[in-house]
């Protein structure tokens, strides 16, 4: 619990250092309007993300979004399959609004591969008018002699629309000797190719009023 806590705490940290420079001189990218996008971070932002990162082992993925129609409601989920059917859905957490209203803020991805078999996510949404939220979880797959994995996040801007579900990131898992990867908006539009692996994870988001 208390290495959690410090985890939330460095991250909440962190996203408000971003929160006051990005966008401003230094960043990679102009923000793209009514998307989710790939933070537009400094040097110095990026050097420490990968000073912190340990790839396949301890990610971190930041999204900046912002909308011009109006929403009251943001989730941000895990799901795990197993040969294309759904086995979990979690970790995952969402913000709502009492009213609908056009949002820009941050979406914060962490994963631990605390073990062979044992993932720790921590999903965290910022919104610019100041709401925060974060949430812990763990998923679970049987790692087997053979397995070979491919992950990937968005790295171009995704149009936002109400109640249409974006894929964040994908990590396959197959045990075929052999796998072919396929963007994110592809699972997407074609969920029967998540048949193809023995496990998949997703991290989706979706934006509602």
């Amino acid at each position: 619990m208390k290495k959690i806590i410090c985890v939330l705490l460095a991250l909440s940290m962190f996203l408000v250092m971003v929160s006051c420079t990005s966008g401003g001189q230094g960043s990679n990218r102009p923000a793209a309007r009514n998307a989710v996008m790939p933070s537009a971070l400094t040097a110095d932002q990026q050097e420490i993300i990968d000073f912190i990162s340990s790839p396949g082992s301890h990610e971190i993925m930041l999204f900046d979004f912002n909308s011009e129609e109006s929403f009251n409601s943001v989730e941000l989920w895990v799901e795990t399959y197993n040969n294309g059917v759904i086995v979990n859905h979690g970790p995952g957490l969402s913000i709502h609004g009492d009213t609908a209203d056009t949002i820009d803020g941050r979406l914060a991805v962490i994963i631990d591969r605390a073990g062979p078999s044992s993932t720790r996510w921590t999903l965290t949404i910022q919104l610019g008018s100041g709401g925060f939220s974060s949430s812990v979880g763990t998923t679970e797959i049987p790692d087997e002699e053979g397995q070979s994995r491919a992950y990937g996040a968005i790295t171009e801007p995704v149009t936002i629309e109400d109640g249409k579900e974006i894929i964040l990131y994908s990590s396959l898992v197959s045990n075929r000797g052999y796998m072919s990867f396929f963007d994110n908006q592809t699972l997407l539009e074609r969920p029967e190719l998540l048949n193809d692996y023995l496990y998949a994870q997703l991290v989706r988001v979706k934006f509602s009023n």
